[in-house]
């Protein structure tokens, strides 16, 4: 596990998450923010930051 899956596992906990989910969401977050990377051909960085924008406006 890296640091930015362990930074995702740690917000999705603070989010209301158990361990286990927190790590699937964590993993499944990362894949699509590589998938999408790769299809609109942008940094995996910059899809995570568009990612994370979505996931933290409909906590709102």
């Amino acid at each position: 596990m890296d640091a930015t899956e362990k930074m995702l596992q740690d917000l999705f906990k603070q989010m209301g998450a158990d361990e286990l989910q927190s790590q699937r969401m964590a993993s499944q977050l990362l894949k699509r923010a590589n998938q999408l990377a790769k299809e609109e051909s942008i940094s995996e960085i910059e899809a995570l930051q568009n990612l994370l924008k979505k996931i933290l406006e409909g906590q709102k």
